[in-house]
């Protein structure tokens, strides 16, 4: 299993999703099961459904990762530009709820370091038809050079 830390620039409690369950060259599938972290949870263990937009950002970052990883480039953070028809589900999730996000590359500009991805969150594995929840268009700037953080 591939080790997240290594290829998304979140550490810690921020990796929300759990696997990679699939990598094609301009895709990506992951899955998650909810967490019950008290800064996403509420008292009864629901999770809002704008989280899904994390869900599927970091699918997007998983899947950019990746690609550094395999060109052996160092990795990058990426910078959301903005998010497009984003449609997101009326309820929340349950802690403990499995969820699957797929990620396509739809355009990139190598040069530029922009790139755009479709982004879809699943009850269950779309690869069987799971039912759609949330889904929306991320277009990502990544950087050129790392970025230093003041300590």
């Amino acid at each position: 299993m591939q080790d997240l830390s290594q290829i998304l620039p979140h550490r810690g409690d921020s990796i929300l999703i759990d696997q990679i369950v699939e990598q094609r060259p301009d895709s990506i599938l992951v899955s998650l099961i909810v967490g019950d972290s008290p800064w996403l949870c509420d008292a009864e263990g629901r999770v809002a459904p704008w989280v899904s937009m994390e869900y599927m950002a970091q699918a997007v970052a998983a899947f950019e990762g990746l690609m550094a990883a395999q060109a052996q480039q160092s990795q990058r953070p990426g910078f959301l530009v903005s998010v497009s028809g984003l449609v997101l589900p009326a309820d929340p999730f349950q802690s403990g709820d499995r969820l699957w996000v797929s990620a396509q590359r739809k355009l990139g500009r190598p040069g530029l370091r922009v790139v755009a991805h479709y982004a879809s969150l699943h009850r269950d594995d779309p690869r069987a038809g799971g039912a759609l929840l949330a889904e929306g268009r991320f277009s990502v700037a990544i950087a050129q050079a790392e970025v230093k953080t003041k300590a």
